[in-house]
């Protein structure tokens, strides 16, 4: 199940080491994911792709850090406030900015169902 607690709270903990580590910034994240069914089953349906996830995991390690730059680059869902992170192997990462260093995780997909979560994020996140 994406986004349990124990997993943001290990995401909290690289936050940490990377401030100890001298870092400049780190960032807070949470995660909306479970706040819609049609996004919720269309990320679980993402991560069944073992390459896809571990490429997700790295995106969401490297966000936790402040990294906004990681991937192949950034996006944007035009009419919306949320920002994407894209991977070589098709993982896709959405997430908007809902506080100063706070970064709420909206959905993650493969490149195979991007097109049905840019949707429904437009629908959900029309500014």
């Amino acid at each position: 199940m994406p986004f349990d607690r124990a997993y943001l709270a290990a995401i909290a903990l690289l936050g940490i080491a990377a401030l100890k580590k001298g870092l400049e910034h780190r960032v807070v994240l949470t995660s909306a994911i479970k706040k819609d069914d049609r996004i919720l089953n269309l990320t679980r349906e993402a991560v069944r792709n073992q390459d896809v996830e571990k490429g997700l995991n790295h995106l969401l390690h490297e966000l936790a850090k402040g990294n906004f730059q990681a991937g192949i680059g950034p996006g944007h869902i035009r009419g919306t406030n949320v920002n994407y992170m894209r991977e070589r192997k098709s993982g896709r990462l959405y997430f908007r900015q809902i506080g100063p260093e706070h970064y709420e995780i909206v959905a993650k997909s493969g490149k195979a169902n991007q097109d049905k979560v840019i949707s429904r994020l437009r629908e959900m996140y029309r500014v």
